[in-house]
């Protein structure tokens, strides 16, 4: 896994794998003004990152804020997180679909096309 050296790129990197977290599995949103604010769920809490002011927050579940502007490691870390995480969805979804495909599309069409 690619380790940042430089903040700017580390977070670029975090919202790009946030943005296919939250459109694979459905987990987050972006704002609709101009900072273009996403935030998903993650962690049993919301993982936030405003691209135009550069702030990434982390709020648990009891709505405790924790500013990440400035954290190099923890942004490094949670782009291997989230990276372990999207590989185990990939993983498990391409399983479970293969299984859906299966059990729906591999049974027989009676009544439809006869035996000669």
């Amino acid at each position: 896994m690619k380790k940042y050296r430089n903040l700017q790129d580390a977070k670029e990197e975090l919202y790009k794998l946030m943005e296919k977290a939250s459109f694979s599995a459905g987990i987050g949103e972006k704002s609709e003004d101009y900072t273009e604010t996403l935030s998903i769920d993650i962690g049993g809490g919301v993982l936030s990152y405003d691209p135009y002011y550069q702030q990434l927050r982390f709020f648990d579940a009891e709505d405790m804020e924790y500013e990440l502007d400035d954290d190099l490691e923890a942004v490094n870390l949670l782009i291997e997180e989230i990276n372990k995480r999207l590989k185990e969805f990939e993983k498990r979804i391409c399983k479970t679909r293969t299984e859906l495909v299966e059990d729906i599309f591999e049974k027989p069409i009676n009544g439809i096309i006869e035996d000669e």
